[in-house]
């Protein structure tokens, strides 16, 4: 929102410099992101008054200016524009000025004139982006005054009363602990009753709830003063006629949205607010053909709709220069359903920012007045008696928000005196309805939507107190270990154990293309849709995270990228039988290309033993230790190069190399893709919330290797499975280093050597105590799984 200086001293009962503006805002927290200084603060940008305009004696297309800028003499200025007469006041640019493109002015000699400043065009300024001259200024503008002080404000969508020229200059009176008025708007009324003139209906009492109208005759519509122009363009926007333009600067003014409606247009003089019909369709004053919702409001006469409320009027009620009866709209809408409309068709205009956060209700009839009081001033006119106004006959009943003081000190930290609590509320614009002991009853004003708990006026208490007030000091924090979410935990863990892994992590939407899915095959029955989809792109909810990362991949291969080491922990969807939506955290990891790597080893490329590896040291991060190895079944993996982690019936992960029909449909041509796969909350059921550290063992280890042969069918999960539960007492643990299958083995048998470690706490192992353990084990693998020690 672009403010103008000149403009908000108009409300403003005390008078502010541009720095104090920009450091008063920023304390009460609006970011002010850009300013430009118009010369209220250097001094060199003033109004200067056009005494005479005379050609250039050597320049046909050059004039000689005598210009009073409020000197003790007039200027002589030589300008190359042709649209600026006598008397015009116009702004100038002194010796010194740097202008917003960065040109420094000087005094300077023009064809053998002296020249000692510039006349401004509103380009050179910064102010709009007509170049056609010089920028003429109202003839109420003092002469020899600094011009202006523009600052680009970001309001933030929780602050809608800041979103007008009034409104900010209300907070920052309240921040100097002043208070400022809205005089009430005059209005002459000369017609019969309004009643008689114009109907309105309100069919949605909880999507408009109220509904203020007034019908201004015999209108000329005709250009605006130059007042009113240069107040438009000051906050970026351009004039469009005097009837138009009123609506926009009391928008901009009092921050609430209006329309104007050509009454002769409005088929019977009906006006209804209701839903559109199915089917139907309306044209916007932007010439945009919109097929309706059903759940979208509009404003509608007897036959067709002429506005979508809220958002934008139909071209077919515009006021144009024949129109000659105005009626005038000032109501509030439901904030959702204008929001969700103007997402739905595309739209963002200044009324539809301002209704869906929040516009006040109550400023309804008073904008109403002040654009009727403009329009009898600018457009002629005369104005039917009374206001239409719909609203609710039963008024409702506010609760007022307990502020209590000892939660207003411990909150803040700060010793700040009742009184003053008491004076920044008010100055606020709340009332106190009763004061009992430490603490105050209070009733935030209509304008400030976002007052409904304690919270929120502890933080505007501490806001007008200053922040910066606020004395420094470390918080009292009791040490004491970490308790979160289980899932919080697992997920902080994964993440550790991926990072260190070398992957990188990604963060796609929720949402993926219904079309990339049917043409992998991963389309679910049925698929969870977005009714309101941003593009195609994003029509779907995504059945699990590895689709997100394969597109991932397919982008960064195709930019020439091919060791790729991507991980994402989010949020997947699938539909249940009732149709709910059913929403489950997973991670995924997708790997290609090559590991490691460097001038003393050759890089290792990416197999179903990387992706194993990976699955492992992720579960051990997480806090999990006991698994088994199982086959998989998934179309989406590679036959014989995948697998599965389990424990007991539930899997853990499921990890190995993608199919390559999979990789093809989604353009993944000629690379190994593996994969990771992993539900986050089986993860958290099973994990040690706790990491537990053991001493370092004082006694040597001792290790023992053996070499089974057993059938082919036989897993090797299932035999170390084996082997840990017949080790004893003095088993630690085993692990598998090798895999053999060739020459002096019978047919059907492999060989899997095992490296099993051994250890006591209090004393060094003898060989007959390793040699029992290790007959045990023989014993039970032979017994199980028919296996023999190889010779």
């Amino acid at each position: 929102m672009r403010v103008s200086l000149r403009w908000l001293r108009q409300h403003l009962n005390f008078k502010i410099e541009p720095d104090a503006l920009v450091d008063c805002l920023m304390r009460i927290g609006m970011e002010v992101e850009e300013t430009f200084d118009l010369g209220m603060k250097s001094g060199l940008l003033v109004v200067g008054h056009l005494q005479s305009v005379e050609k250039h004696p050597k320049a046909d297309k050059l004039t000689v200016c005598q210009v009073d800028t409020g000197g003790e003499r007039p200027l002589t200025i030589v300008c190359g524009a042709a649209n600026h007469r006598a008397g015009d006041k116009v702004p100038v640019a002194l010796p010194g000025m740097t202008l917003p493109n960065g040109l420094t002015l000087r005094r300077t000699e023009i064809r053998g004139v002296a020249s000692e400043g510039m006349l401004c065009s509103p380009t050179e300024i910064a102010w709009s982006q007509d170049d056609s001259g010089i920028l003429i200024l109202p003839p109420e503008f003092k002469t020899g005054e600094p011009f202006d002080f523009l600052a680009e404000v970001s309001i933030t969508s929780n602050r809608p009363d800041c979103m007008s020229i009034f409104g900010l200059a209300r907070d920052i009176a309240a921040a100097h602990r002043k208070k400022i008025y809205l005089h009430a708007p005059r209005v002459q009324e000369q017609l019969e009753h309004i009643e008689q003139l114009l109907h309105v209906s309100v069919k949605e009492r909880q999507l408009c709830t109220r509904y203020c109208a007034r019908l201004i005759r015999n209108v000329k519509v005709g250009p605006s003063p130059l007042w009113m122009v240069r107040a438009l363009e000051s906050a970026g926007l351009r004039s469009i006629n005097n009837v138009v333009d009123v609506t926009n600067f009391v928008l901009l003014e009092l921050g609430h949205p209006l329309h104007a409606f050509d009454a002769e247009m409005i088929a019977d003089r009906q006006i209804t607010v209701r839903c559109a019909q199915p089917g139907e369709e309306m044209k916007t004053l932007d010439d945009t053909k919109v097929s309706l919702h059903p759940d979208d409001l509009l404003i509608c006469d007897s036959r067709r709709p002429i506005a979508l409320a809220g958002i934008m009027g139909g071209a077919n009620s515009e006021v144009t220069e024949t129109t000659n009866v105005v009626a005038l709209e000032s109501a509030h809408f439901d904030p959702t359903c204008i929001r969700r409309a103007a997402s739905r068709h595309g739209f963002s205009t200044d009324s539809s920012q301002r209704f869906e956060r929040g516009a006040d209700r109550d400023m309804a009839p008073v904008a109403l007045n002040r654009a009727t009081q403009l329009i009898r001033e600018l457009a002629g006119g005369e104005v039917a008696k009374g206001v239409i106004d719909v609203q609710p006959t039963i008024t409702e009943t506010k609760t007022p928000v307990q502020l209590r003081l000892a939660r207003v000190r411990r909150l803040l930290g700060a010793e700040i005196a009742q009184t003053e609590i008491a004076d920044i509320l008010v100055h606020l614009g709340c009332e106190i309805v009763r004061a009992e002991r430490e603490q105050f009853f209070v009733n935030p004003p209509s304008y400030r939507v976002d007052l409904g708990r304690e919270a929120d006026l502890i933080e505007e208490i501490a806001r007008l107190h200053g922040y910066d007030k606020i004395p420094r000091s470390l918080p009292a924090v009791v040490g004491q270990p970490r308790r979160g979410p289980a899932n919080a935990l697992a997920v902080e863990r994964l993440r550790e154990a991926f990072v260190a892994e070398g992957l990188h992590e990604a963060v796609n939407f929720g949402f993926v293309s219904s079309d990339t899915l049917r043409k992998a095959g991963l389309l679910p029955v049925p698929p969870v849709s977005v009714r309101n989809p941003l593009n195609r792109e994003y029509d779907t909810l995504r059945p699990s995270v590895l689709v997100s990362l394969l597109a991932n991949a397919a982008h960064n291969l195709r930019h020439g990228a091919r060791d790729i080491r991507l991980f994402e922990i989010g949020n997947a969807f699938a539909a249940d039988g009732a149709g709910a939506v059913r929403e489950s955290l997973e991670a995924a990891v997708v790997l290609t290309g090559s590991l490691g790597g460097s001038w003393d080893r050759p890089a290792h490329p990416i197999d179903f033993y990387t992706a194993k590896g990976l699955a492992e040291r992720a579960l051990t991060t997480v806090g999990i230790t006991q698994w088994q190895i199982a086959p998989l079944t998934d179309p989406r993996y590679h036959p014989k190069r995948a697998a599965a982690l389990m424990q007991g019936s539930a899997e853990l992960v499921r990890f190995g190399e993608l199919h390559p029909g999979l990789l093809e449909s989604l353009d993944i041509e000629d690379v190994r893709v593996c994969a990771v796969e992993m539900a986050v909350a089986p993860l958290s059921e099973r994990a040690r919330a706790r990491r537990r550290f053991m001493e370092i063992p004082r006694f040597p280890r001792v290790e023992r290797d053996i070499a089974l042969v057993a059938d082919e069918a036989v897993p090797a999960g299932d035999l170390q499975a084996t082997i840990e539960k017949a080790g004893g007492e003095l088993f630690e643990r085993a692990r598998l280093f090798d895999l053999y299958r060739g020459e002096n083995l019978p047919a059907g048998k492999r060989s899997l050597a095992f490296a099993l470690t051994f250890g006591a706490a209090d004393r060094t192992l003898r060989d007959d105590e390793v040699q029992t353990a290790i007959e045990a084990i023989l014993h039970a693998v032979a017994e199980a799984h028919g296996a023999t020690l190889r010779s």
